[in-house]
């Protein structure tokens, strides 16, 4: 790509049912240290409803940005919102910011500069920092080292849909995003941008990221679906991955299954997951028991399974002392039917 010396950057921002955090996004872009931006917000709710008049309200106090504010007439996707934004876009550089999320003052800086200095990259990579209630709380920091497979076999290493920031000349070789995907969009599109490009990894965290505490998780019928039209649009780049790899991918899918129903404390869901995993008897012994603690209500102990810091330390004899407070009977007939089906 040859460098454009004060290139435009388009951040884009779908949202839906944000407005009470967009303001504070659009505040971290108002705050970055590069000032050559537009800022292009897609609103996703629907012209009329109340959330789609509350964004309105709330984007009017930024008219001294460069601001497009465009709103669907209906709920689309966020897929759709993406690609309305990047028909917008009149910028060299396209970057997403996701509705409840925070760029850094120097983000935009810092990406622009690693950028210019890697001719064959057509995008950075970002650390990403957490919050949680005010608390930054954990991070992760990039490598796009063989980020393909990365993104094909596990769906993860962007840590979040504003950790795009891509040149135009990539967006428009790469296309839009895939409409018919509900779940995994960032995942689908970066996936097909690195069959034919790269990016830099940077060394720096300059996105903030608010964890939602798994909300707006889908029900397991529902994430079956999802996952098979991700396995479904990919079958020709899973079946040319190695067994090994392809073995692992599968198996990710179905644990992730299984960890979405104890999530939601969905038996019947845990029964299926464990089922397309192979059989209860095959789960890793820390799922075994997060199965254990749904069947037998087990609540207490289920949020100490489920929760980041604790789960790590989690002593396999304090959890074996405390089922024993509970009729492991039924536990065993239940999750048993999964093995002999």
């Amino acid at each position: 790509m040859s460098r454009v010396q004060q290139p435009i950057i388009s951040v884009i921002i779908p949202t839906y049912k944000g407005s009470a955090l967009i303001g504070e996004a659009l505040e971290s872009v108002r705050a970055q240290t590069y000032q050559q931006i537009e800022t292009i917000v897609v609103d996703d709710n629907g012209r009329g409803t109340e959330e789609q008049m509350a964004t309105e309200k709330c984007i009017s106090r930024f008219q001294d940005m460069r601001l497009k504010y465009i709103a669907h007439e209906k709920n689309r996707n966020g897929a759709a919102a993406r690609n309305t934004g990047i028909k917008a876009a009149e910028g060299d550089i396209i970057s997403f910011l996701d509705d409840d999320d925070l760029y850094l003052p120097t983000h935009l800086e810092q990406c622009l500069e690693a950028l210019s200095g890697d001719e064959q990259a057509q995008g950075v990579l970002s650390g990403v920092l957490y919050e949680r209630n005010g608390t930054l709380v954990d991070c992760d920091l990039p490598s796009s080292n063989d980020m393909y497979h990365q993104l094909l076999v596990h769906r993860s290493g962007l840590f979040t849909g504003s950790n795009l920031f891509l040149t135009r000349t990539a967006v428009r070789e790469t296309g839009l995003f895939d409409e018919s995907f509900r779940r995994f969009q960032d995942v689908e599109y970066m996936i097909r941008f690195y069959r034919k490009y790269n990016m830099v990894d940077s060394s720096w965290f300059t996105i903030v990221k608010r964890d939602n505490g798994g909300a707006n998780v889908p029900d397991y019928d529902r994430h079956v679906r999802l996952y098979d039209h991700f396995l479904s649009k990919f079958e020709e780049d899973i079946q040319a991955l190695p067994d090994h790899l392809r073995k692992e991918l599968l198996q990710g899918v179905s644990l992730n299954l299984l960890d979405n129903a104890i999530m939601q404390g969905d038996r019947e869901g845990i029964r299926k997951a464990a089922e397309r995993s192979g059989g209860f008897a095959t789960l890793p012994w820390k799922r075994k028991v997060k199965c254990m603690a749904v069947y037998m209500h087990l609540s207490g102990l289920l949020n100490h399974l489920i929760s980041k810091k604790q789960s790590i330390s989690l002593d396999p004899k304090e959890i074996t002392d405390r089922l024993q407070r509970v009729d492991a009977e039924y536990l065993h007939s239940v999750l048993g039917a999964a093995d002999r089906s």
